[in-house]
């Protein structure tokens, strides 16, 4: 019998199945995406802009794009920097964006603007054996080069779990990481880890789902 629950966003009633009772909070995907974002101002050009919660710069200021980021260091934090003459321009490895940094870590291998763009060039450049742990003989944990970018993207197709409906958000609250994503055919069953990681192939299952499903397949 469903069970009437009050929206967290928009206060509606609306029903679910007895078995998301505990986890579902929001009456639709647009209440629920509404209430996990923000408007906030650009500290360049000062337009209004969404943006996720978790995701806003409580110390410094955000920026609408990589173009008003830009534009903001090289006008006024570059400048700073160059009178004092320790920094040097240089080029983010993974999105490409200009940055000031001292003149004594210029001789790193690689330079990122912020820790997202290093996890995300960490994630599609040291896996497989090009980690630096890698060990050969050890494909059993490689998911090949692909795994990471279609995580990613499937995480953001399905948005929620597909087999309980738990929601990314719901996941990340009560776990404190995203979801997993699921192999329907398993990756051991592929030569070729790419294809294994087809958009077909995966799909979005919470922590207790995922052990679910994975343990009733291996009976």
């Amino acid at each position: 019998m469903p069970v009437e629950l009050t929206c967290n966003h928009c206060n509606s009633s609306y029903s679910v199945k007895p078995s998301r009772a505990d986890s579902s909070k929001f009456c639709s995907m647009d209440c629920k995406s509404k209430n996990s974002r923000i408007l906030v101002n650009c500290g360049e050009c000062g337009e209004s802009f969404s943006k996720y919660k978790r995701r806003v710069n409580r110390s410094e200021k955000d920026f609408c794009s990589p173009d008003c980021k830009n534009k903001h260091w090289s006008e006024n934090i570059a400048p700073t920097l160059e009178s004092a003459g320790d920094s040097v321009s240089v080029s983010c490895d993974n999105c490409d964006g200009v940055f000031e940094k001292p003149q004594s870590h210029n001789n790193y291998e690689h330079t990122f603007c912020d820790k997202a763009c290093h996890g995300e060039w960490i994630s599609e450049n040291r896996v497989g054996n090009a980690h630096p742990n890698w060990v050969e003989g050890s494909e059993k944990i490689y998911y090949g080069t692909n795994w990471h970018k279609h995580r990613r993207k499937v995480l953001r197709r399905d948005n929620e779990c597909q087999k309980c409906g738990m929601s990314i958000e719901e996941h990340i609250e009560k776990f404190g990481q995203k979801p997993d994503v699921h192999h329907i055919k398993p990756i051991k069953t592929f030569d070729d880890k790419q294809k294994a990681n087809k958009m077909d192939n995966l799909k979005t299952l919470c922590r207790p789902c995922h052990a679910e499903v994975e343990s009733s397949s291996n009976e």
